[in-house]
């Protein structure tokens, strides 16, 4: 199954989380395997070489950039111990309600 191009925009952004999830581990000191242990007592088992891909974003030469599902990205969060947004990059202030468009 052919896979779809990603924009600059979407690289971008997997590309923040990886680093920031890296940055959050290392900061603590911990390895990847350390981490891997934390997903699993979260409730998600996510494995050491499965956030090395996310985190350095290489999933080899023919698969392109690796991108951080939801499930992977509020584990990891809580593994480390932040919000899930710290983990996000600033992509503005959300519109109000009174900017929402109306159906």
């Amino acid at each position: 199954m052919p896979k779809t191009a990603r924009t600059p925009a979407q690289t971008a952004i997997s590309r923040h989380v990886g680093r920031a999830i890296r940055h959050h581990r290392t900061t603590r000191g911990w390895s990847l395997r350390a981490l891997a242990q934390r997903t699993t007592a979260a409730g998600y088992p996510i494995n050491p070489a499965a956030i090395q891909t996310i985190e350095t974003g290489h999933h080899g030469p023919d698969h392109g950039l690796r991108a951080v599902t939801v499930d992977e990205l509020l584990t990891l969060a809580a593994a480390l111990g932040v919000h899930p947004a710290h983990l996000l990059p600033d992509l503005g202030t959300p519109p109000t309600a009174d900017e929402e468009p109306q159906p």
